[in-house]
């Protein structure tokens, strides 16, 4: 059964009034009892249990306008340091 397809089932009895405590009982070891309170809290908040923001850290800014406007300024400007670049920019020192 696919991690999906087992949201819905526990949103199912959750919807029914049956206990985290006791999906996790029926569901044995498919789900534990912390998964389906996670996809409790998940779905009271949120309306879904999927995952709608990605946890962790944040993905890089490495887009094709910036790589462009970082060339851009390399080929038509004097030399200039990292720490310039990034002002002008406007990105942070670990985009650079």
């Amino acid at each position: 059964m696919k991690s999906k397809d087992l949201g819905k089932v526990v949103m199912r009895m959750t919807v029914d009034g049956i206990s985290s405590r006791q999906i996790a009982k029926e569901l044995r070891n498919v789900a534990n009892n912390r998964t389906n309170r996670r996809w409790q809290h998940l779905y009271k908040r949120t309306g879904s249990i999927g995952l709608n923001v990605p946890s962790g850290r944040p993905r890089i800014v490495r887009t094709k306008q910036l790589i462009q406007k970082v060339k851009q300024r390399f080929t038509y400007k004097r030399r200039r340091s990292a720490r310039q670049l990034v002002k002008s920019l406007r990105v942070s020192e670990a985009t650079m």
